[in-house]
This record gives C-alpha cells, sequence and structure tokens, in this order.
C-alpha cells in the first residue's frame, strides 16, 4: 500500500539455504522458506543422505515432486526420500497436475458422500416398508385360525341370538373348550359374517403380500450390494458408472434422462497370481460383465450372504491349486462387507453353476454346487 512502511515477512537471522553450505542451523526456528511438513522432509533427506547432497540435488534441477502424504496429496520442490513419489520436469507441470489430482479428488468426495446419502435413505425406505409388509403377513398367518372359529361359531351359531362380547364352544377336533372373541355391538349371526369377510380378505392379499415382500427383500439386498461398491470404489470413473447405474435403476431420477449419456467403461481389478489372472469386479454393471464374459469352466468366488465383488478367476481349462483358490477368495474377502473380520467364508464353484434370474437387479445372481473357505480378507 502506498505510504505504508514495508516490513520483511522473515527475519534477517533466517537461514538461506541457498546461501549457506555448512549445516549449523535450528531446523525447526532458523531455515528459511520450508513448510512443516518441508522441515521433516528436508531433514529426513539429510539423515539419510547429507547436506550438501541435498543442497547439490536442490540447486541443480527445478523439478517438482507429488505423492501421497497421511492420506493426502503434497507437492514438494525436493525428493521425499521416504515416500513414493511423481517427479514433474517443472513447477507449472506439477502444480497443473496437483491442482487437477485435488479438483478429481474434490469431486470424487463429493459425489461419493451424494451418492451414499441417497442409497442409504432408500434403504431407510424400503427397510421401513419390509417392516409394515412383515406386520402384514402375521395377519395372513391367522386364516387358518379365523377359518376355525368361523365354522364353531357357524356350527354352534343357533345357541346364540344376543349381542355378546364372546362365546365359548366345544372343539370337536381337540375336545377342548374354545372362546371366540366378539363385536358385542352385532349379533353373533353379524359377526360370523365378519370373520368369513376377512378371511376372504386376507386370503385375496396372501399372494399379493408374498410378492411383495420377495420384491422389497431382493431390492433391500440390491441397496446393500450397492452401498457396498460406493464404499470401496477408488476412482472417478467407477463412481461415475454407479452412478449411472442408480439413474437406470431409477434411483436417482436424472432430468436429462431423454439424452444419451455416454458410457462410462472402467475396468475390473486385475490380479495376476502364479500364471493365473484374477478379475475382481469394482461395482455391479462390472461384476454382471466379468461374471457373464467368464468360459464355463471359469471359477467364480463371493463372500457368502454378505453384499461384495464377483471375482473371476481364468482357468484356461486347468485344475486351480488350492494356493491359488485361497488368494482369489481373500480377495473376494477383502472387496466385501467383512473386509475388516478376522475371518470370511467365501463360496465358489465354477461359473456353469451361477445364473442370472430374468429381471433381477444389476450385480444379483444365484448359484448352486458351491463350496466354502474360511479366509482372512488380503491386506
Amino acid at each position: 500500500m502506498p505510504g505504508a512502511e514495508y516490513i520483511p515477512f522473515f527475519k534477517e537471522e533466517y537461514v538461506n539455504i541457498l546461501k549457506h553450505e555448512t549445516f549449523d542451523f535450528d531446523i525447526e526456528q532458523q531455515l528459511m522458506g520450508f513448510s512443516k511438513l518441508s522441515k521433516k522432509l528436508f531433514y529426513e533427506y539429510i539423515e539419510k543422505y547429507d547436506y550438501m547432497s541435498f543442497i547439490s540435488e536442490f540447486m541443480d534441477n527445478i523439478n517438482v515432486y507429488t505423492f501421497d502424504y497421511d492420506g493426502k496429496k503434497e507437492i514438494l520442490a525436493f525428493r521425499p526420500v521416504n515416500y513414493e513419489s511423481i517427479m514433474f520436469e517443472s513447477p507449472s507441470k506439477g502444480l497443473l497436475n496437483f491442482f487437477e489430482t485435488q479438483s478429481i479428488n474434490s469431486r470424487f468426495s463429493e459425489l461419493k458422500k451424494k451418492l451414499e446419502k441417497i442409497v442409504i435413505k432408500e434403504i431407510e425406505k424400503y427397510e421401513k416398508l419390509y417392516k409394515k409388509l412383515k406386520s402384514e403377513e402375521k395377519e395372513i398367518k391367522k386364516i387358518p385360525e379365523l377359518e376355525k372359529q368361523g365354522r364353531l361359531l357357524q356350527a354352534y351359531l343357533y345357541q346364540f341370538q344376543n349381542k355378546t362380547d364372546s362365546v365359548t364352544v366345544d372343539d370337536w377336533e381337540t375336545g377342548k373348550k374354545v372362546t371366540i372373541k366378539l363385536n358385542p355391538l352385532k349379533t353373533p349371526n353379524e359377526n360370523l359374517q365378519m370373520i368369513f369377510k376377512k378371511v376372504h380378505k386376507l386370503k385375496s392379499k396372501e399372494e399379493h403380500l408374498k410378492k411383495r415382500l420377495k420384491i422389497t427383500k431382493e431390492m433391500i439386498d440390491y441397496l446393500y450390494q450397492l452401498w457396498q461398491s460406493i464404499d470401496l470404489v477408488e476412482d472417478i470413473e467407477t463412481l461415475t458408472e454407479i452412478k449411472e447405474e442408480m439413474i437406470e435403476e431409477k434411483i436417482i431420477h436424472d432430468n436429462q434422462k431423454k439424452k444419451k449419456r455416454k458410457k462410462i467403461l472402467s475396468k475390473p481389478y486385475e490380479f495376476n497370481y502364479k500364471d493365473y489372472k484374477i478379475l475382481v469386479g469394482k461395482n455391479n454393471i462390472q461384476n454382471d460383465k466379468i461374471t457373464r464374459e467368464a468360459d464355463r469352466e471359469d471359477i467364480w468366488l463371493h463372500a457368502q450372504g454378505i453384499p461384495g465383488a464377483h471375482v473371476i478367476i481364468k482357468t484356461n481349462k486347468q485344475e486351480i491349486p488350492e494356493d491359488v483358490l485361497i488368494f482369489a477368495a481373500s480377495l473376494a474377502a477383502k472387496y466385501s462387507k467383512g473386509r475388516y473380520s478376522s475371518k470370511v467364508s467365501v463360496d465358489y464353484t465354477q461359473k456353469k453353476h451361477v445364473w442370472k434370474p430374468k429381471g433381477a437387479k444389476p450385480g444379483m445372481v444365484l448359484y448352486n454346487n458351491f463350496k466354502t473357505l474360511y479366509v482372512e480378507p488380503t491386506k
């Protein structure tokens, strides 16, 4: 500002290492131009090598390095000796990559939180519906009892003419006394008609209720599988693919659904173990794809009874060694809801014993002729 006194942003006693040839200063208190993290990494460098090596490398190039530190992306003007890093030949290129990565990570985190929130809300909605349907199912289970009460009341109806809140009759099947509760505002005959109507209504509802229970339970299973995919996702491409799946399944209402969207084709995880290729689906779309495209003799694995990834061992029509099976099973355990457990049950079978029911949601399959391994999730 014009007229204001200029005060240097550093103290005169600070050490400028570009002009200081000996390491005779306090890193924490006297080092100029270094952040808290830079000071720590500077100390690690000179501890591993020496001060003059650092000065020489620092002055001879303008490279910058990006690396992961404590779960965050960092950028540094010298090589971090104890961390894997990516070198850039100029500060501009390094900074451009650094901020692009930060931008992608920010979009990734925001989208992940958004999709998780939507799925959790859907799970709560369907679990509430399932609880309501199960409550209605309890009424359906009363049909035999109501039918029996109707038959007994009809048989002994001639004995009761007046309005009453209950009648007690003999059950000719068991030889015991049975008390039937009635609406005291109606005659026994009117109560009988009410019982018959209720039985008819419940029977009409029974088949529809079974279908709704099945559909609701399948939807809950699918949503938990979807939530698991979101929880495990590590890249923006796979997360975008999950979003597309949610739009297709009408979990997300997209205002531009009529517009043809570009298909995101991310790739599954691929591992090579003792010359065997192992594929792990990152989301439901990939789970369906790797299972559908597997050969009949390939081995299919999945964590038992919990949401998780489909895993395929490409057999090339060979017998799979036990240690390969165990390794693949440990991957299925890792990429499942049981990844923090000490042991996880993993089912495996040949792909020919795996099928997708008609109308099933993405990633949902049935299988038989399987065996089970108990494994520790791979680290």
